[in-house]
């Protein structure tokens, strides 16, 4: 009996687990499949930091809202309103952007999200 038990909680374990590996929300194209990653925040610039972008969400896919921290690091990529390459030192605050993440987003307030990419909707 007990060998039946341990066998039927083994299968409802592993059933989780693979349950866990879908491939989850139909509107992610996720970086690894060539794609973008289908998360994105359009919001406008606040303030410009050294290593961050504080931002108002003024649209998103999902549930975002209010004032979110944009990190950035020299992997983000920045294109301008035209669709060229730009530079950070280009933005400039009261600019609407559109904000490419990974999806993760820190509970802290205000939520941070690590930029992947910056597209200039409407300069200021």
């Amino acid at each position: 009996m007990k060998r039946f038990f341990k066998s039927v909680i083994t299968l409802i374990l592993f059933s989780f687990l693979v349950g866990c590996t879908g491939q989850g929300n139909a509107n992610q194209g996720g970086a690894s499949s060539g794609g973008s990653s289908g998360y994105k925040i359009k919001a406008v610039i606040n303030n410009i930091y050294d290593d961050s972008i504080e931002v108002t969400v003024t649209e998103d896919d999902e549930s975002a809202f209010g004032v979110y921290l944009v990190m950035t690091s020299g992997r983000t990529k920045y294109i301008g309103k035209d669709g060229a390459k730009m530079s950070r030192s280009d933005l400039r605050e009261k600019d609407v952007i559109e904000v490419e993440y990974n999806g993760m987003v820190t509970r802290s307030i205000p939520p941070h999200i690590n930029a992947l990419k910056i597209a200039v909707l409407q300069q200021k």
